[in-house]
């Protein structure tokens, strides 16, 4: 597929602003409609994996009526889910960088971003490239300031004034930025 189908997304909000969760339908969502697609979730630990990402991705599951050993598995020697339909979901880790680079991917969610050197996003941002499927890339996570890299992607121009730099100019696709409020979560 051309750029026209990479779509590049930031989530940033305050705490229990729903970043991840909303972020974590949009995984779950993807892998069931687009069969045989490889995604990737890259958090900052893998206990966060363990108490954030699989329980929420698990309880999704759950809540739209799919079971565990019937229509997904997950892997949490090798941190990763299998869907029914072939589609497989990498869960890693910014602290252990080797293993990010490896299979072409649809998707990529960098989770808490914000906490992550600008080279864990950038390095892993060239295998999302299977062939077949739309490229989408999502980011959540807390603001990181007004000078944080993550800005400088999405909303090129103003950070160029704010710094008084030139705009760089960004990949291929459509860039859209999201603000969560905590208070519009109840």
């Amino acid at each position: 597929r051309g750029p026209e189908s990479q779509l590049m997304l930031r989530v940033c909000g305050g705490r229990y602003a729903a970043k991840t969760y909303a972020s974590l339908i949009r995984d779950a969502k993807y892998a069931l409609y687009y069969p045989s697609s490889r995604g990737m979730i890259i958090s900052l630990t893998k206990a966060n994996h363990r108490s954030n990402i699989i329980p929420k991705l698990t309880g999704l599951f759950r809540d739209w009526g799919l079971r565990h050993g019937t229509h997904y598995d997950v892997n949490k020697n090798d941190y990763e889910i299998t869907l029914y339909n072939g589609s497989i979901i990498y869960l890693r880790t910014s602290q252990e960088p080797e293993n990010l680079p490896g299979p072409d991917l649809a998707w990529l969610h960098p989770d808490e971003y914000k906490s992550m050197p600008e080279s864990i996003v950038t390095e892993v941002l060239p295998t999302v490239r299977q062939y077949g499927y739309p490229h989408q890339v999502w980011l959540s996570s807390t603001p990181g300031g007004a000078a944080h890299w993550s800005r400088r992607i999405w909303q090129p121009d103003q950070y160029a004034l704010d710094f008084d730099l030139e705009v760089v100019p960004r990949r291929a696709g459509r860039y859209v930025n999201y603000r969560a409020i905590t208070k519009d979560n109840p």
